[in-house]
């Protein structure tokens, strides 16, 4: 029995000493990247730069659309995460119009922002509730693949819309025993720290021609991305579909000005299309297409946001516009994207502060 209970001992301490190891060394609180790439060094987690920022008071929660009717709405959000994580860009416009300020709650089977704006006008939204502007917020790598998905019809009362309260905190939950991260969280920092990369991940490093992008003083000579950066479908720089595409906006601007209402697309670039202006290597990341082809469209019927363009005039100047270890806008880049917003697009007259000044 001793002998039994020495070889299960032995069998398990190896997995009991790379638990530990995950423990001690792999922040997994930090940003999605981090989390998904093990990284157990972590120069500027994601949560350090919310605490310097201090606490976002917004979150969005369910509301419920069947008590809407005859209600006017100044903005409504159809987007995914990028419009709903703490410190969003949806945030920052909420503490000007709040509470005239709703999102849309992308259906789970779907995750499709497009589709459920989509079902909406087909339903009898708009002639219940009035809404002057609809924002539509898509993330740029999967366009083009959400663009051909086939929708499902719903009714606009199955809906799900959100509005913006007071924050709640948000812990993730610690790492299992049993679970990959005890195998590949160690094997993937080894063989990393002996020179052969970070196999096994969907993560990789761009390495930067300024090192003070993410903390002015910190020197921080790469940023973390996710591998769907790099391997951008045919699909997503093809001009045909990019038309169709564009068509498609264009047939949606044309439904909502039936009902007054002002249609604003916006497309989050990826994390890499950003930082590709001070890669050491820019030749390894592809050059999306849409931000370019989208405006010399001359689109009628809606409006364009330069979300790239707007973002690359701060590259430099504002520290921190993505977070170092996670897909999303640090709080100073939606900032940025909401004092555009404010200032360039929707023309709101009110008095604000600039959202744009670095932290």
């Amino acid at each position: 029995m001793i002998r039994f209970a020495a070889k299960i001992a032995l069998f398990t301490a190896p997995f009991f000493v790379a638990y530990t190891a995950n423990l001690l060394f792999w922040k997994y609180q930090a940003g999605n990247l981090s989390r998904m790439g093990y990284f157990y060094q972590n120069p500027r987690p994601m949560g350090e730069a919310g605490r310097e920022i201090g606490e976002d008071p917004f979150r969005w929660t369910t509301h419920f659309p069947k008590k809407l009717k005859g209600h006017q709405i100044e903005i409504m959000v159809f987007g995914d995460s990028f419009s709903r994580i703490p410190y969003s860009y949806a945030n920052n416009l909420a503490k000007h119009i709040q509470p005239r300020i709703l999102q849309n709650k992308a259906i789970p089977v779907t995750n499709n922002p497009l589709h459920e704006l989509e079902s909406m006008i087909e339903s009898s939204f708009f002639d219940s509730v009035h809404v002057e502007t609809v924002l539509l917020e898509l993330y740029e790598l999967p366009l083009v693949h959400r663009t051909l998905q086939e929708r499902m019809a719903r009714k606009w009362e199955d809906l799900v819309i959100q509005k913006p309260i007071l924050n709640d905190s948000f812990i993730i939950p610690r790492p299992l025993f049993f679970s990959e991260a005890t195998v590949l969280g160690p094997l993937i920092n080894l063989t990393d720290a002996l020179g052969f990369g970070r196999p096994f991940t969907e993560t990789k490093k761009i390495e930067l021609t300024n090192p003070h992008l993410f903390h002015p003083e910190r020197e921080i000579d790469h940023v973390i991305c996710h591998r769907n950066n790099f391997d951008r479908h045919p699909r997503a720089n093809n001009p045909e579909l990019l038309g169709q595409y564009h068509a498609r906006m264009e047939a949606i601007g044309a439904e909502l000005e039936k009902y007054g209402t002002k249609f604003i697309l916006m497309i989050v670039p990826g994390k890499a299309s950003l930082y590709r202006e001070v890669a050491v290597h820019p030749e390894e990341i592809p050059m999306p297409a849409v931000f370019d082809f989208l405006p010399t469209q001359n689109p009628v019927h809606y409006t364009v946001v330069p979300t790239l363009r707007v973002l690359r005039a701060q590259l430099g100047n504002i520290p921190e516009l993505y977070y170092y270890d996670d897909t999303h806008w640090a709080p100073n880049g939606s900032r940025v994207i909401s004092d555009y917003l404010i200032d360039s697009v929707l023309y709101r007259s009110t008095s604000h502060d600039s959202l744009a000044t670095a932290h």
